[in-house]
């Protein structure tokens, strides 16, 4: 744990294939680490482990990596995208809170927990979609995402935390599943919910008619 912390000076890192975890605040405050590529033989990464790497642009994760714990990259303010790896069962607390410049994350499907803050201050966010498997999404779990315009949420969730959207000055509509708690959760707190369902039928208008 803490193998590299507060190495202010280390830039770029290549980890070996030998490596099979990564521990604890492993990078944490490695306030000049640009990009590090961790080799598909990482099974395992402790939380905080990527805290405040402020000038973290790229980052490749193994495909079958579990992420442990909270504060994944808290802090990493020029983190700009990332693919959570398959297998992970709970995005931890605070994981990506403060990733100013992330734009775009993917979220697989084996994800059934958002936590507490994971999204939060992600102010470069505009759209997030949420896999069918999520059931829970934590307490200001996006919340100052102010360049959110809009969230799908699926028929699997049954719990929105307390302020998950909360300060998300941009968000116009949240799209879900008629009879949902998405929709039940959006017109209490929001004044637009549409019907995934309406958005596939627009689709299918817009489209052109065959000629042949």
């Amino acid at each position: 744990d803490g193998a590299f912390k507060d190495c202010t000076n280390l830039k770029i890192i290549l980890i070996p294939d030998s490596v099979t975890s990564i521990g604890e605040s492993a990078f944490e405050n490695c306030t000049k680490l640009e990009s590090i590529l961790i080799p598909e033989s990482v099974t395992s990464i402790k939380g905080s482990a990527f805290v405040n790497c402020t000038n973290l642009k790229s980052i490749t994760l193994p495909r079958k990596a579990t992420i442990a714990g909270e504060l994944w990259f808290l802090g990493c303010k020029n983190l700009e995208s990332i693919t959570i790896p398959d297998g992970v069962k709970s995005i931890g607390k605070h994981a990506f809170e403060n990733c100013t410049k992330l734009e775009s994350i993917t979220i697989p499907d084996s994800v059934l927990i958002i936590g507490n803050s994971a999204f939060a201050e992600c102010t470069n966010l505009k759209s997030i979609t949420i896999p069918d498997s999520v059931v829970n999404i934590g307490e200001s779990a996006f919340s100052d995402c102010t360049n959110l315009e809009n969230i799908l949420i699926p028929d699997s969730v049954k719990s929105i935390g307390g302020s998950a959207f909360g300060n998300c000055t941009n968000l116009t509509r949240i799209i879900g599943i008629s009879g949902s708690f998405a929709e039940k959760y959006a017109k209490e707190n929001y004044s637009q919910f549409q019907s995934r369902a309406n958005i596939s039928n627009k689709i299918q208008s817009d489209k052109p008619l065959s000629t042949s």
